[in-house]
């Protein structure tokens, strides 16, 4: 049997697009507003990149609207890459 990958158990397809997007941490200070860029978008997650490290399992707010009626989303998975900066997977809640 094949091992399933990630992109195997994805409910939607998605879509490359680089879209800069401002969000807020749920576990940080409200008022703090952090940058990122979205590299891939579905309707039901996308790919963030940022400098600021997130946990997995904590939710956070987009501030921009980037898919109509979602603007909060939970991170599944977050890696560092090359110690610029992290990736993380997020699914829309």
């Amino acid at each position: 049997m094949e091992k399933m990958t990630a992109v195997d158990k994805r409910r939607h397809r998605r879509a490359d697009t680089i879209r800069a997007v401002q969000y807020v941490s749920n576990h940080m200070r409200k008022d703090e507003i952090f940058d990122g860029v979205v590299s891939n978008l579905s309707e039901s997650g996308l790919c963030l990149l940022t400098t600021n490290p997130l946990a997995e399992g904590e939710n956070i707010t987009i501030r921009n609207r980037i898919q109509a009626n979602f603007e909060t989303a939970t991170v599944r998975w977050i890696t560092k890459y090359r110690s610029l900066y992290y990736i993380a997977g997020l699914e829309f809640i």
